[in-house]
């Protein structure tokens, strides 16, 4: 026989239990309604849902770095036939990566689970490879201009598969060498665009368009970009993505700057928060847009950055001592976690 009270709070005992994997709620109506990771889905997040991870890092060995500050913004598209399906954002300080310190990037995107994409996922086509993954690469600079550094386009071979893996590594070269390429000796991309050889495939070149056009040569200017994003900001058309219907542009902010449009300004490193003069690095973390790190040149720096605290105490002992001695007790605490380097 049940407990009393595990009868009566039945609904609290199997909430946590009838989301697979996912957060059980009631709405207004008393009704359980599942929130789902996005590996899965389903009225009970029952069903897995198929999708690639990507992981990926910055190769800077050939890339010249030009000021402390500069930053390397990569966009990442998820695509099916030049179809943007998804896209993620990274940012990367070359200041702060060398050869054998780096920062691996992680992102995954979900195949769309339309029952035209599921049939032509399922289908035999001989090879055919209908998604791809694409990274685009833009420098960012103090004085808010955005200097597009090159183009890289992976295909998926194996997207039948409900999980897969692509893991690259992205070799970024000096600027001045990306346009030497018979590819782009013609300037196919004509006044609207700057030609870039793709770095993964000598023999493909893709048409970077200046903010407002698109299409394969950047022929076309889309109405919606005019006024949609900040002044210095570039507005990609049909970026956003199959839920907004690939009508949504895209704006790829300068250094500093975020949100959907570019109009937010993060700008916590004015007030070189800083000590010992530390450089101020924003870490373009969406989750937290306030969040900083200090980079310093030297271990005497850090050394000198340790903030020992002493906390003094007295505590008398419970027992009569014959010389009334007394505990002092020391705490000594180093706030190592502040610094980063």
């Amino acid at each position: 026989m049940w407990p009393d009270y595990f009868t009566n709070n039945f609904h609290y005992y199997y909430l946590p239990y009838f989301c697979n994997r996912g957060l059980a709620v009631k709405d207004h109506s008393n009704v359980t309604k599942c929130f789902c990771p996005p590996s899965f889905y389903g009225p009970q997040c029952e069903f897995y849902s198929d999708r690639i991870t990507v992981v990926t890092h910055l190769d800077l060995r050939n890339y010249y770095i030009q000021g402390q500050s500069t930053v390397i913004k990569v966009l990442t598209t998820f695509l099916f036939d030049d179809l943007i399906m998804d896209y993620y954002e990274f940012h990367v300080y070359p200041s702060l990566q060398t050869e054998d310190n780096y920062v691996k990037q992680k992102m995954y995107f979900l195949y769309p689970r339309t029952n035209e994409f599921i049939r032509l996922k399922t289908n035999q086509r001989s090879g055919t490879q209908l998604y791809k993954v694409r990274f685009e690469a833009f420098e960012l600079f103090d004085t808010m201009n955005i200097n597009p550094v090159g183009v890289w386009d992976f295909p998926i071979y194996f997207d039948n598969l409900p999980s897969f893996r692509l893991v690259k590594i992205l070799r970024v070269e000096q600027s001045n060498t990306i346009f030497i390429n018979n590819q782009c000796s013609d300037h196919p991309c004509g006044a609207n665009g700057v030609c870039h050889i793709v770095i993964n495939k000598n023999e493909s070149y893709f048409c970077l368009c200046k903010s407002g056009y698109f299409g394969k040569h950047c022929e076309t200017f889309d109405p919606l970009c005019s006024g949609h994003c900040s002044p210095q900001s570039i507005c990609k058309p049909n970026y956003g993505g199959i839920i907004t219907g690939n009508r949504e542009p895209l704006c790829v902010c300068p250094a500093g700057v975020f949100g959907p449009t570019c109009h937010l300004r993060n700008d916590h490193c004015n007030s070189s928060p800083c000590l010992s003069n530390g450089t101020c690095y924003v870490t373009y973390e969406m989750a937290d847009i306030q969040n900083y790190t200090c980079a310093y040149t030297s271990a005497l720096t850090i050394a000198n950055m340790l903030k020992r605290l002493f906390v003094s105490h007295s505590v008398q002992h419970p027992k009569p001592l014959s010389n009334q001695m007394q505990f002092l007790h020391r705490v000594c605490y180093y706030a190592i976690s502040t610094i980063k380097h």
